[in-house]
């Protein structure tokens, strides 16, 4: 979102998208393949410019077409996300491109500060490959973005780091989804430690998304 990870690192300071580093198939450190509600997930991980990113990949019976139509239809997360959103709302949008805030709901035992994004993604089919694709957006360009955050809680932190993409590639043995992203909650865990804890969020991240597509 966006889906895309919902928990906790490490620098408070924004960096630009490095989509030729994470797009990159060199440097991926393996973690191990994840059970999910869809198959198997595939993860892996490495660090760009500081923060954490992940890669998760599996296989599916879903068209490209219909996990595009998902995206597409990002701001309707909150109602198939399993993730702990609070709010969803697109504040522009044409027919190729939207931009979206989101604010996840910190559960109460972190004792952690609820975190919000801006995000503009894009997504496309061109041929038998769709993707999703998304990045940061400052909230000073949306006022009432950011005044919908702070009355859910005036502490909330905006994430300075956020970006990502979903490729979805029609193949013999179905649709290969990857799913590749890089996210800073601007708190204080250890990248290491956030980069585990992402890592058992993704099998669902990327499960939410195939079964809404599977139930329209």
């Amino acid at each position: 979102m966006t889906l895309f990870t919902f928990l906790f690192a490490l620098s408070a300071s924004a960096s630009e998208p490095a989509w030729d580093t994470l797009a990159n198939n060199t440097d991926w450190k393996d973690v191990g393949t994840r059970k999910s509600k869809v198959g198997e997930i595939q993860i892996s991980s490495k660090r760009i410019d500081g923060v954490g990113c992940l890669h998760g990949s599996t296989v599916v019976d879903t068209s490209p077409e219909r996990l595009v139509a998902v995206t597409r239809d990002m701001v309707r997360a909150i109602d198939w996300s399993t993730a702990d959103l609070a709010l969803s709302e697109q504040l522009t949008g044409d027919a190729n491109s939207f931009v979206l805030m989101q604010y996840y709901a910190a559960p109460g035992w972190t004792f952690a500060a609820d975190r919000f994004w801006v995000i503009e993604g894009e997504h496309s089919i061109q041929g038998n490959s769709g993707k999703y694709r998304w990045e940061r957006v400052s909230v000073d360009g949306y006022p009432d973005a950011l005044a919908s955050a702070h009355a859910l809680s005036k502490n909330a932190i905006e994430l300075p780091t956020n970006y990502g993409e979903w490729t979805f590639s029609r193949t013999d043995a179905g649709t290969e989804v990857q799913y590749r992203s890089c996210a800073d909650f601007g708190g204080r865990l250890p990248t290491g430690v956030q980069v585990w804890l992402n890592t058992q969020q993704l099998p669902n991240l990327i499960a939410d998304l195939v079964i809404e597509a599977n139930r329209r």
